[in-house]
């Protein structure tokens, strides 16, 4: 039976996460967490593509942010590297650059095999 009082987490995102406060810990089915997988270059590799088509478009980092919903703060971290997008993410993105989502990938995997 799961006890439905809520407790403040930690601010991630610029958003709070909430848990509840008497869920036990989940254990991922994958023994290695996605945190431990790393594809070196990626983050920095959107980053570039990311700010690249934000500013073709001449947008700020507050316009865009206001345009797909997303935190600008957020938004801020992935173009420095910091933060991973999620598909939804990306495809996101790519809807509001007038791009299919597979050519943002493209994009990303040239960047990668470009600057290793």
């Amino acid at each position: 039976m799961y006890d439905f009082k809520w407790k403040k987490s930690t601010k991630v995102f610029g958003y709070f996460c909430y848990l509840r406060s008497s869920s036990p810990p989940m254990k991922s089915a994958n023994p290695k967490h996605h945190d431990e997988i790393r594809i070196p270059g990626l983050e920095q590799a959107f980053a570039e593509i990311l700010r690249t088509h934000r500013r073709a478009h001449q947008w700020s980092q507050e316009e865009l942010a206001l345009q797909t919903g997303l935190d600008r703060t957020f938004l801020s971290l992935m173009e420095r590297g910091l933060r991973r997008p999620s598909l939804t993410t990306v495809f996101l993105f790519a809807q509001r650059f007038g791009i299919p989502p597979a050519q943002l990938v493209q994009e990303i995997d040239d960047w990668l095999n470009n600057h290793r």
